[in-house]
């Protein structure tokens, strides 16, 4: 059986909060670079779709040897 999303322990608050401040830092960026390349909308919607995946992976990511890579 696996558990869905509602079932899991919610993420430590300071894996929380690291992503968080990882959002502050990096999103005017991804905004800017994104918006000078698509519409508006377009940048708004793959802006929030890269860094929701990122959020789910967020945990696997933090733990990785070289998060960047």
């Amino acid at each position: 059986m696996t558990a869905t999303r509602k079932q899991l322990k919610p993420p430590p608050a300071v894996l929380t909060n690291a992503f968080y401040a990882f959002y502050d830092l990096h999103r005017p960026a991804y905004y800017a670079f994104a918006q000078a390349r698509l519409s508006t909308e377009e940048a708004r919607v793959a802006v929030a779709h890269l860094f929701s995946l990122v959020a789910d992976n967020w945990t696997s990511v933090v733990n990785e040897r070289r998060p960047s890579a």
